[in-house]
Order: C-alpha cells, then sequence, then structure tokens
C-alpha cells in the first residue's frame, strides 16, 4: 500500500460515526432491598414475580425510548401496587 492510499484510508476510517455510548444510571436503596419498580420519564417499569436484578435491568433499559437522549436515569417508585 503506498503512502497515498494509506493516508486515504486513515481519512476515511475517521469519517466512520463513533460507536454510540447509552448511559443508565438506577437510584437503589441504601439497605439493598430490591426494588420493585423504576420510573423513568412518564415511563414505569414494574419488576415480575421472581425476576433477578439483571433480567430487571435490562428490561428497563428496553423500556425507554433511546432516540431522544443516550442518558437516563431510574428512580425507585415509592410505592408499587400489586
Amino acid at each position: 500500500m503506498n503512502p497515498l492510499e494509506k493516508r486515504l484510508l486513515k481519512l476515511e476510517s475517521s469519517l466512520l460515526p463513533a460507536e454510540l455510548i447509552r448511559i443508565r444510571r438506577f437510584i437503589v436503596n441504601t439497605d439493598h432491598e430490591p426494588v420493585n419498580g423504576y420510573r423513568c420519564g412518564d415511563v414505569e417499569i414494574i419488576r415480575l414475580p421472581g425476576e433477578d436484578s439483571k433480567s430487571f435491568h435490562l428490561r428497563c433499559n428496553a423500556a425507554v425510548d433511546w432516540t431522544s437522549t443516550n442518558r437516563h436515569v431510574f428512580d425507585i417508585i415509592d410505592s408499587v401496587n400489586s
């Protein structure tokens, strides 16, 4: 590969879109008790019976709209009606 081809390859690679980074924050209880539900904006996600934290967080992540922002904070819902 000649120097001109190398330079062209370097320029083209800099034009590729950057990888999208999604930032999510989950507020947790200070006593480390499991959270029964989260609210993010106007979306409420309730933990399913027997659902582990990892699955619950993945479901929360999938429930919000990532097209308008790349950051979401999930606040604990104080009371969850079962």
